[in-house]
């Protein structure tokens, strides 16, 4: 009996996280501009300690071109 409550709220958990992923690419707006950012690419990952990794990103001021960069 407690390993089928132990699976049923695992499996609740998991899927509540699995709702709440709202995708790729990501934005973030207020009333100067928008910031849009996509996700990040793991480039090395050192001894399991340090990561490396770069993610694009997309800003646009209200009225003006979008800048393009990554950081």
């Amino acid at each position: 009996m407690k390993s089928l409550v132990a699976v049923f709220l695992i499996g609740s958990l998991i899927g509540t996280c699995f709702a709440q992923d709202p995708g790729w690419p990501r934005e973030k707006t207020n009333a100067s501009g928008a910031l849009i950012y996509y996700q990040p690419q793991l480039d090395e990952w050192k001894e399991f300690r340090q990561l490396e990794a770069r993610m694009a990103v997309s800003i646009k001021a209200t009225g003006r071109q979008p800048t393009v960069g990554v950081i």
